[in-house]
């Protein structure tokens, strides 16, 4: 069995927690509790006939705490950068986590994921950042509460990091 580590990363209330609860216990909790540190969970599932073991890191949303950041992601294959579909400030908070990866790991692959996406937004209020998106192995746009591409975030992101598909980030 293969075993490949992968964070969510994102700024605070984005979604990474539910996002992970979705994906690991196909469940959803509308109460929002705050991450400290980092809550591991593990999902087995096929890439290519392979069984692989996702482990994966849901780390807090704060984006102070850069050294206890930098020790999470040691070992990372790659990692979700979840940006609040309905918070532009998100945004910049994900490019500068996306930043802090690469000045520590280098390149590494990456899934862009647009939470939140079942909540109404004025179009004004809606985010995009092509930049971020250029740089993606995968984008997707999610929903936590109905499971809308929760599972292939996952999955596309799964498939990049396994060795016989591995692309140069």
């Amino acid at each position: 069995m293969i075993s490949r580590k992968i964070c969510l990363l994102g700024g605070v209330c984005v979604g990474k927690t539910s996002l992970a609860q979705r994906y690991i216990h196909s469940s959803f909790s509308g109460e929002y509790h705050s991450t400290i540190g980092v809550k591991l969970h593990k999902k087995s599932l096929q890439v290519d006939e392979e069984a692989v073991d996702l482990v994966v890191w849901d780390v807090q949303g704060e984006d102070r705490y850069d050294k206890v950041l930098v020790s999470f992601l040691k070992g990372l294959a790659g990692y979700i950068l979840v940006v609040d579909s309905t918070q532009p400030h998100t945004v910049v908070i994900a490019e500068n986590l996306r930043n802090r990866v690469r000045e520590n790991f280098g390149p590494m692959p990456f899934v862009l994921v647009y939470s939140k996406c079942d909540l109404p937004a004025e179009p004004q209020t809606r985010v995009d950042s092509a930049d971020l998106e250029a740089g993606a192995v995968f984008v997707v746009q999610t929903s936590a509460l109905s499971g809308d591409g929760v599972d292939q975030a996952f999955m596309e992101l799964a498939k990049f990091i396994y060795p016989s598909n591995r692309h140069a980030a």
